[in-house]
């Protein structure tokens, strides 16, 4: 009987040290997967069956394409990006695709990292990867951040800059803000745009160029120019500006650039060599 009792309280007293003690968490890990179709996880109610089967008929003819393309959806929480992910709040309005910094970028790099690396852990080669980065297009959004952001196949890549962006969710971008029904409709809209590319893309033979470099350059000319004017302006300031004589009047800038280039010298010269000549006879004629 007291045998029995030790065993209680031993048992008892080891399960509340452990309801009482702190429990280690296992570090989470974003999705790489979809669960509510192939190519789309949500970690809560989002699309509707309609709107799925809808973007999986879509990835079914991207997939059939000349380069087989594939884009996957995940709708997640901040919680789910990955403990060591820290999401930043201005990527809904400044897209650098393919960033490892913005949530599609990131889960696009694990995707790839993963299929990289066969059952025991080692690393399948740079072939490998460079063959599943090809065709790995990464859509992802956070309703809590009305974040949504989108990491291009290698293929694809270049053919997305922030103006492409700015007219893939022209018109849909506000639906983001609302409601979740809104939001759902609002990410359908844009990933439906976004797969139309995709598969005018995938049936080229060679890997997407920007077709606006012109756009490239001309932001970059504004950006230098606009570090530029300030200098320039001090330079002009100081190689044409007016130096201080002294005097108190406003019209002696000319003056100073007037004696500067030495025109005074000259006219002075000028004047008193004519006047010399002109009374020379006088000076000599008076006695004083």
């Amino acid at each position: 009987m007291k045998h029995n009792l030790k065993l209680g309280l031993s048992f008892l007293l080891l399960l509340t040290s452990w309801l009482i003690l702190p429990q280690m968490v296992q570090a989470q890990d974003p999705p790489t997967h979809g669960n509510v179709s192939t190519h789309i996880y949500q970690d809560r109610d989002f699309f509707s069956q309609a709107q799925i089967d809808n973007l999986e008929k879509q990835n079914d003819k991207l997939a059939d394409s000349k380069q087989r393309q594939i884009t996957k959806i995940f709708i997640l929480s901040p919680k789910k990006l990955g403990d060591d992910f820290e999401l930043a709040e201005d990527y809904m309005y400044k897209n650098d695709f393919g960033d490892i910094e913005n949530p599609a970028g990131n889960m696009q790099e694990k995707i790839v990292k993963k299929k990289s690396t066969d059952s025991s852990g080692g690393y399948k080669g740079l072939g490998t990867e460079q063959s599943i980065r090809k065709y790995e297009n990464i859509l992802v959004f956070v309703p809590e951040k009305n974040s949504l952001t989108f990491a291009p196949s290698s293929f694809t890549f270049g053919r997305y800059d922030k103006l492409n962006w700015k007219k893939l969710t022209f018109g849909h971008k506000h639906q983001l803000n609302n409601s979740t029904s809104s939001q759902a409709k609002g990410v359908f809209k844009i990933a439906t745009r976004i797969n139309k590319q995709q598969l005018k893309l995938s049936q080229r033979g060679k890997p997407a160029r920007n077709g606006r470099p012109w756009v490239e350059f001309l932001e970059k000319f504004a950006t230098a120019l606009l570090f530029t004017i300030p200098l320039m302006l001090i330079w002009a300031y100081l190689r044409f500006g007016s130096r201080s004589t002294g005097t108190s009047s406003n019209d002696m800038g000319w003056y100073d650039g007037w004696v500067e280039r030495g025109y005074y010298d000259y006219m002075y010269d000028h004047y008193h060599d004519d006047y010399h000549d002109d009374h020379q006879d006088d000076w000599h004629d008076d006695p004083y």
